[in-house]
Formats: C-alpha cells, structure tokens, sequence
C-alpha cells in the first residue's frame, strides 16, 4: 500500500466559542498542512455576512489563494466593520454562550 501525500488537515472552529477551546491553541503545529478555518456565523450571529478567516502556515494560505473562484473577491467595508465591531463585543460574546448554555439546559429537562 502506497503513502497518502499532499493531504491538508483543515480544522473547522465554527463552534470553538462554545467549547472554550481551539485546536490552535492546543496544537502548536507550524505544519504547512494545517489550517483552522474561523466564522463570524455563529456566537458573533453574522451568517448572512459570508465571513470568516483562516489560520496556517504562510505556505499555505498562498496555495489556498490559487483556489479563489473568482480574482477580486473582497469582503464589503460593511462586513469588515461589522466583524471588527464583533470581536470587540465580548460581553455579547458571553451573553449569547450563556443564552444558549440555558436554552440547552431547558431542552435536556423538557426532552
């Protein structure tokens, strides 16, 4: 059986908020190999804006570039301000984990 080569390891963290860990924290790898793909669609509830952002190695993210669908696909200056207002809003950040931890709760208890 031949060696599989040239796989990617990419790491979805569109959760991560909720588990309060990351695997980028976790792995310490500086492999070319590995990626985490971050979104603003869930905690920062930013779904309809079509943005997020991807972590690895400089090798890496220039072979993702070559797979850009169209040349010129920036992001809008309005999702950009909405994503930059996001991440500075940590205390919605928190109030949205701890609705969602009690709507949890309630549907363990009702199911």
């Amino acid at each position: 059986m031949s060696a599989v080569k040239n796989v990617w390891c990419l790491i979805d963290e569109a959760y991560t908020e909720f588990a309060d860990r990351s695997f980028i924290e976790r792995s310490g790898s500086k492999e070319s190999e590995h990626c985490c793909c971050e979104n603003f669609s869930k905690i920062y509830g930013l779904a309809g804006a079509r943005i997020g952002y991807v972590i690895a190695h400089p090798d890496t993210i220039k072979k993702l570039a070559a797979f850009q669908p169209w040349p010129d696909a920036n992001i809008s200056a309005v999702t950009v301000a909405a994503a930059s207002a996001a991440l500075k809003d940590q205390a919605f950040v928190k109030d949205c984990k701890e609705k969602i931890a009690q709507a949890r709760e309630l549907c363990y208890k009702t199911f």
